[in-house]
């Protein structure tokens, strides 16, 4: 969704108006003056309690899919668009090891794009669980994002076509790796202090990934190092509006020259990495403690209406008020963020607007004694919902309908390959 060639002139007026909400408090909820995410831990008296925590326990994932295709709403009803993003939930053989990922694809070719990086970040990166998570290599993860970026290359024809992607792999230690590349992101919710939890504790929202624009320093820095241009694009009545956006040298803004994307890594886009746009993944790595409760991976269908405070708020209220992540005969909570989160953008931007794809992967975890391992719980699991799992397995492989539902588990017991979606949902 950031190649100006690929929007209407009304979809660039919804942008000018989304950049007006970017405010310094956003900024403000990074971790560091870096803006860097590195390793997360907690603090203070809350190390020895958080220290106790991960010695005698092993977690247990939980994840909740879904993918919400945008729409049109010129003429008063929501028309339906291609859906250009694409995620993925999977599992090593023992269930207890578990890889997601959500890829955002813009332009023309933007869906083919985002399909082809979701499933080959699966096999590349995870490649069924063969490495524990605090032994994957930033350097590998990114020879195969150099790979896979020649492998998007060759299938998408169109230089203004490509996909973000943020992509985690979960172990049973609690050990996350987390690496994004363009302007997906991963949010933690972690509470105030250790506790029980419930709707009387306080949770706080921690970015666990940066998103790669144009505003960052730095990355203004490659970007015009290479001989691109950091703009705001230029209408027909030679105003300059909207956010900032990468372009080549020469040519006018708004006519001949390209390819105004608003982010500064991405996979894909063959013009807009003539000119600095990279394709090198940011990794970061955490250990899941005493006090965190929940991580939200996303495309940017959420994070342009909601701030990751706001996100985690909203889910803490569902969860409080349903005692559940899948409340019966109601969407469960990732369907429910993504449905909310659209209807933001109309509250916020108005009528004759596109609606941007929003997918939603909700992480929950349980703990368990480590003398009962995560595996035997899942083979637990697996006992009492076998039917359930197949029948989601099948619907997966058959790429369901965008806005259909599949109901049944990521993590507890259907066969390892993938199960994927674009535009549909699978939870655990």
């Amino acid at each position: 969704m950031g190649s100006a060639s690929s929007r209407v002139e009304r979809s660039t007026q919804l942008r000018r108006r989304a950049s007006l909400k970017t405010t310094s408090a956003e900024t403000e909820e990074l971790p560091s003056a870096e803006r860097r995410p590195k390793e997360l831990s907690t603090e203070g008296d809350a190390d020895i309690e958080s220290s106790a925590w991960e010695q005698s326990t092993s977690l247990v994932w939980s994840l909740q899919l879904f993918v919400s295709p945008g729409f049109d709403t010129e003429g008063g009803t929501d028309v339906p668009k291609e859906c250009q993003d694409a995620a993925v939930v999977t599992q090593d053989p023992s269930g207890a090891r578990v890889f997601a990922v959500v890829c955002d694809g813009h332009g023309s070719q933007g869906k083919a794009a985002a399909e082809l990086a979701a499933e080959s970040l699966a096999e590349r990166v995870f490649r069924g669980g063969a490495l524990p998570a605090a032994k994957i290599s930033s350097r590998a993860v990114s020879l195969a994002c150099s790979a896979l970026q020649t492998e998007v290359m060759g299938a998408v024809t169109s230089e203004y076509s490509g996909t973000t992607a943020v992509f985690a792999q979960l172990d049973p230690s609690g050990d996350v790796f987390l690496a994004n590349i363009g302007d997906s992101r991963a949010v933690l919710a972690r509470a105030a202090s250790t506790g029980e939890g419930g709707e009387g504790e306080v949770l706080e929202a921690v970015p666990v990934t940066r998103e790669h624009k144009p505003e960052d320093v730095e990355e203004r820095r490659r970007i015009e190092a290479e001989g691109g241009v950091i703009a705001q694009q230029q209408y027909e009545d030679s105003e300059r509006d909207g956010p900032l956006r990468v372009f080549v040298q020469g040519g006018d803004v708004h006519r001949g020259r390209g390819p105004g994307l608003a982010m500064t890594r991405s996979l894909g886009d063959a013009l807009a990495h003539t000119v600095g746009v990279s394709c090198e993944p940011e990794a970061h790595r955490l250990k899941i403690s005493a006090r965190d409760r929940f991580l939200i991976i996303a495309s940017d269908g959420l994070w342009e209406v909601c701030s990751p405070r706001d996100a985690v708020k909203w889910l803490h209220k569902f969860h409080a008020k349903y005692g559940t992540w899948t409340p019966d005969r109601r969407p469960t909570a990732a369907k429910a963020l993504a449905m909310y989160a659209q209807k933001r953008w109309k509250q916020r931007f108005g009528e004759g607007i596109l609606v941007d794809d929003t997918s939603v992967i909700l992480i929950s975890w349980e703990t368990v004694e480590k003398r009962r391992t995560s595996i035997e719980l899942v083979r637990q699991r697996r006992r009492s919902s076998v039917a359930k799992v197949l029948h989601a397995a099948e619907m997966a492989f058959a790429r369901v309908v965008p806005g259909a539902d599949a109901v049944g588990a990521a993590v507890a017991g259907f066969s390892p390959a993938l199960l994927w979606a674009t535009g549909a949902a699978l939870v655990a």
